[in-house]
């Protein structure tokens, strides 16, 4: 009987060492679990306060856009007295149009020989449109000429800009 009680007290004691060695290690994966939540949740405190910020930043500039172009037409663009960097011929307009462009249809992939295909000579021509109030590029040069639309040229056929 004493050997039993010997074999079953090292089992036991054996079980005992396994038992508080997977304790020590669940607790190390704890701690590590705990350093981990507290650096989420200040990376997530900084995301929702920028979050924030920038939902209230579009809030002001929507809100700021809709007040200075309610009633604001394509026509405005070019008659209210305009600077150097609201001339329609502008790089900063030319940015802006191919901004709405992409917006209105997408990715637009342009390759070398989409360059090659097209002549020197070949240019857009710009018009608005007085009746819809919109702008027209085409490469059509006597659009305004063509049928009953009315619409303002804005475009010199010799003028030495790039095409």
């Amino acid at each position: 009987m004493t050997i039993l009680n010997l074999v079953l007290s090292a089992l036991l004691l054996i079980c005992v060492f396994i038992a508080s060695w997977i304790g020590i290690l669940n607790w190390r994966r704890y701690k590590a679990q705990q350093l981990v939540a507290e650096d989420l949740d200040i990376v997530l405190q900084a995301t929702l306060e920028l979050t924030r910020l920038n939902k209230d930043a579009v809030n002001q500039w929507e809100a700021l856009k809709n007040k200075e172009t309610q009633n604001l037409t394509i026509e405005d663009l070019y008659n209210r007295g305009l600077s150097a960097d609201d001339d329609i011929t502008s790089p900063q307009i030319l940015s802006t149009i191919l901004t709405v462009i992409v917006h209105k249809y997408g990715n637009l992939n342009l390759a070398l020989k989409d360059f090659m295909s097209v002549p020197d000579e070949e240019y857009i021509s710009v018009y608005v449109d007085t009746n819809s109030k919109e702008l027209i590029l085409s490469i059509k040069h006597d659009l305004a000429t063509d049928g009953p639309i009315a619409m303002a040229p804005f475009s010199n056929p010799g003028d030495d800009t790039f095409h």
